[in-house]
């Protein structure tokens, strides 16, 4: 078949497939927009048989005489068959697939109404990070330049910061006091049990020779009192028995034994407060001990809180006791979050401080999308609806949903906004880029629909 034998096949079937397509019912016949395209055959062979129409001497006007009585042929045929049912276009597999057909049932569906606007992609605010050094200092190093990709917890420079070496200090001199507040709890907390232990040995009236029992028990200073004022009571008492013999005896006179009897009552006295102000103070001190020790572990925290505010994490904080002077002044410079540098604002040997950011780390895994509504389409667009997102000047598309409609119109360009969150793990969504959005701002249901490309 040659290239104008071709072409009126082609026609005719285009027509047919036309009015056969209007029938309710019918199939739906799809056809490729460049159906050449497909072509199994290459321009070579194209060119062999335009040149061999050109010598066989065809003219143009035969080839009109042959359209046109197969058109008539066509109506009559049609003519003919009116009152039966239609066989429909019968196409053989070779020429199905020479020029790509597909073909689908017309059945009722959904027909959306697009607002067609255009936009721009912005970094979204929620993945941007402005990293400030955490104390001021001197630049030692920078490590990372911009472009470059980081992980959340990279070092991206480090400073000489003699403010964080004072707050190492700090947190050391504290550790210290909690360390020695922790040993005078201990010691508190022995001696309040055995002074405890003494007490419950003197309520059962031990002679002077048993007290030898409690000398391996350390009661620190209350020993003196505790102890002592039991033996001048057990002294002044055994006085006491002695003299009452002996004034049974008629040996020692009224006097002497009203005078060993007060001695008694006097070193009594003396014992039984001396008792009660040793239990009362053997608690107060161990309660103090305690409260030290909670001091300390609060001045600790604090110092370590600060050191954290420094950017020092668990780890570091741990590994202070055993740094040098020259790694105690040491601060690094951490990244956030994953991302890329976006931005240096650091060279090395700079004094900076802590205002204005060193570093910006941007994550473009997500990313926001502005499209432009006009006063006019405002009212019609809301939170909710689909979006097909194409990028502009390539094939790229994607869908999300309109996230917010900004409840302001601009002044200047008398234009609102409709953002749309847009996962960008591919990295093909750039910052920059224009887009151009379709909004599903209603649908319609029912009737027969089908694909623009099949018209």
């Amino acid at each position: 078949m040659n290239i104008i034998k071709r072409t009126n096949v082609i026609i005719a079937l285009i027509v047919s497939m036309i009015a056969y397509s209007l029938m309710p019912g019918t199939p739906v016949i799809s056809w490729p927009l460049s159906a050449n395209a497909q072509e199994p055959h290459d321009h070579a062979e194209h060119a062999d048989e335009v040149e061999d129409a050109a010598h066989e001497g065809h003219d143009h006007a035969e080839h009109a005489d042959e359209t046109e009585d197969a058109g008539h042929e066509g109506h009559d045929d049609h003519a003919d068959h009116a009152g039966e049912e239609s066989s429909g276009i019968k196409l053989s597999p070779a020429t199905i697939r020479e020029f790509g057909i597909e073909t689908a049932t017309a059945a009722s569906g959904e027909l959306r109404v697009e607002l067609k606007v255009p936009g721009e992609i912005v970094p979204s605010p929620n993945y941007v990070a402005h990293v400030v050094p955490r104390a001021p200092g001197i630049v030692l190093r920078v490590r990372k330049q911009v472009g470059d990709l980081v992980k959340a917890g990279e070092i991206l420079a480090v400073l000489d910061s003699p403010e964080l070496s004072e707050a190492k200090a700090q947190y050391l001199a504290r550790w210290q006091e909690l360390e020695l507040d922790e040993i005078d709890l201990r010691r508190a907390r022995e001696i309040s049990q055995n002074t405890q232990k003494a007490l419950d040995f003197l309520k059962a009236s031990p002679a002077l020779g048993k007290l030898s029992d409690l000398e391996g028990l350390d009661l620190g200073d209350m020993r003196r009192d505790l102890i002592g004022s039991y033996a001048a009571m057990v002294a002044a008492e055994t006085t006491l028995q002695r003299k009452q013999t002996l004034h049974e005896k008629n040996v020692a006179s009224d006097a002497e034994l009203q005078e060993a009897e007060s001695a008694y009552k006097q070193a009594r006295t003396e014992y039984i407060a001396a008792r009660d102000a040793i239990s009362y103070s053997n608690e107060r001190k161990l309660i103090a001990a305690q409260r030290e020790v909670k001091m300390a572990e609060i001045s600790v925290k604090t110092s370590e809180r600060h050191l954290h505010a420094l950017g020092l994490d668990e780890a570091a904080v741990g590994e202070i006791a055993q740094q040098d002077d020259q790694a105690l002044s040491r601060l690094e410079i951490t990244a956030p979050i994953d991302g890329v540098v976006t931005e240096r604002h650091l060279v090395q040997g700079e004094k900076v401080g802590t205002e204005d950011p060193a570093f910006v780390v941007a994550s473009y895994a997500s990313v926001w999308v502005y499209l432009t509504l006009y006063q006019q389409e405002i009212n019609i667009v809301e939170k909710g609806m689909p979006v097909r997102l194409t990028l502009s000047g390539t094939d790229l598309a994607a869908s999300g949903t309109v996230d917010l409609v900004s409840p302001e119109v601009e002044e200047e360009t008398r234009t609102a906004t409709a953002r749309v969150v847009l996962n960008n793990a591919s990295g093909k969504w750039r910052p920059g880029s224009f887009v151009t959005g379709r909004i599903a701002v209603s649908t319609k249901k029912g009737g027969i629909v089908v694909p623009k490309t099949a018209i």
